[in-house]
């Protein structure tokens, strides 16, 4: 391959965090897991999870849906470059 896209795509806005909020919540997550203690292979699963509760599981659904929206547009995607 001699050349590549890459293609952002945003959470869907009805699901969105505030401005500021994942931020705070990132911070809050992020000390809770320093002072665990836990071995580094533990911190994406640890934070995701510290997110949700602080975030009363916005961030999950949030989550979610972006995973489906990515879905789709690489469906989308896909499909253009076969024809």
């Amino acid at each position: 391959m001699t050349s590549a896209v890459l293609a952002t795509v945003p959470v869907p806005e009805h699901v969105a965090l505030e401005r500021g909020s994942v931020a705070d919540a990132l911070q809050i997550a992020e000390s809770t897991w320093l002072e665990s203690g836990k071995p580094s292979s533990t911190r994406t699963p640890f934070l995701l999870g510290e997110l949700a509760k602080v975030t009363q599981g916005k961030s999950l659904i949030a989550n979610l849906e972006l995973l489906c929206n990515n879905s789709a547009v690489a469906s989308e995607i896909a499909i253009a470059l076969t024809v």
